[in-house]
């Protein structure tokens, strides 16, 4: 059973709290855009969630549906159907997730992957930040981009390319504060949606339609075009949150037969 190891609370006689025994509660909420998922991704998946009950950890998705468009239907129904969740993970269907072992795939028809990118359990690692970290994302490269981390820094720059090549020589680990991370690997506290919905009125782009059945626009696209990803990390910066990647949280992102 997964211990979340919260700060340390200093009680009067100077003893440490214990922390809880039981993983709080969360949803996993996938966008299927072509109304599949890929094996290897629903493999990892599964094999990291095996340990959970249903009472700790739920899934529900989204087909067939632009990927902003489905975040936002996603969050409404973990927001309307799951009110004792305290998270939602964000997931997508190309990325391959760490389960704690990866050697149960081989070269006979099964996926052999290097042992550095399966030491941790995704939801033992995501669950165990504390709520203050109001949002984090493993970290992962970008398939368009052939081999960028997906992640704040801006693409192309010096600052990016010295970011990677720390990040793939094991020299950034932990957590590290980010303007953004990305939505395929990303852990949300329900109190970040609330924050940002009391604040509406700073993003007209999320509102719905007058008389609509639309979701609230969390992750709109602004109106420079920039990802669901990072529009939303701005908004949630904007009325406070703080938003970090978790540099040992390694996926893999599938761009054909190929996972950066």
């Amino acid at each position: 059973m997964l211990e979340v190891v919260e700060t340390p609370v200093e009680p009067a006689d100077g003893k440490v709290a214990a922390p809880p025994l039981r993983p709080p509660k969360a949803v996993l909420a996938m966008p299927f855009g072509k109304g599949v998922v890929v094996t290897k991704t629903f493999f990892s998946l599964w094999c990291a969630a095996a340990r959970y009950g249903r009472d700790q950890l739920r899934f529900i998705k989204q087909e067939r549906t632009l990927v902003d468009e489905a975040r936002n239907r996603l969050v409404r129904h973990y927001r309307d159907e799951h009110p004792d969740a305290e998270y939602v993970i964000m997931g997508d269907d190309d990325l391959i997730y760490p389960f704690g072992n990866w050697t149960s795939f081989n070269a006979e028809g099964k996926v052999a992957l290097p042992q550095r990118y399966g030491a941790l359990n995704f939801f033992d690692r995501l669950l165990s930040h504390p709520p203050s970290v109001d949002i984090v994302g493993g970290a992962y490269f970008d398939r368009k981009l052939g081999g960028q981390l997906q992640c704040a820094w801006g693409v192309g720059s010096h600052e990016k390319r010295g970011f990677n090549t720390d990040f793939k020589n094991g020299k950034i680990r932990g957590l590290i504060e980010m303007p953004w991370v990305a939505t395929g690997a990303m852990r949300i506290h329900r109190s970040v949606f609330d924050r940002i919905e009391a604040a509406m009125d700073r993003f007209p782009e999320i509102k719905p339609p007058a008389n609509s059945t639309a979701p609230i626009g969390f992750f709109v696209k602004d109106r420079t075009g920039v990802g669901e990803d990072v529009a939303f990390c701005a908004r949630a910066r904007e009325v406070g949150c703080k938003v970090f990647l978790d540099a040992d949280l390694r996926c893999l992102h599938k761009s054909e037969d190929v996972y950066y």
